[in-house]
């Protein structure tokens, strides 16, 4: 069940509201859960993905550099 970021996103809210005004069907709250983690997970990968962006190590030596000594 591979959903773009912005369709899981519309299904929870949907759940969510279906949720506040009759309550949800065990299936129903399985399936949310899944789409939570679903995008849970997909945030804490762009996160990491941005921190690793920002603080690894850059290589900036140039080939020639070791002539310059």
């Amino acid at each position: 069940m591979k959903l773009s970021l912005e369709q899981s996103s519309k299904q929870i809210t949907l759940l969510k509201q279906k949720r506040d005004e009759q309550g949800l069907t065990t299936t129903e709250k399985d399936a949310l859960i899944a789409l939570q983690e679903a995008r849970l997970d997909f945030l804490e990968e762009q996160f990491r993905l941005a921190k690793h962006k920002l603080f690894a190590s850059k290589s900036e030596a140039h080939v020639a550099q070791g002539n310059l000594f």
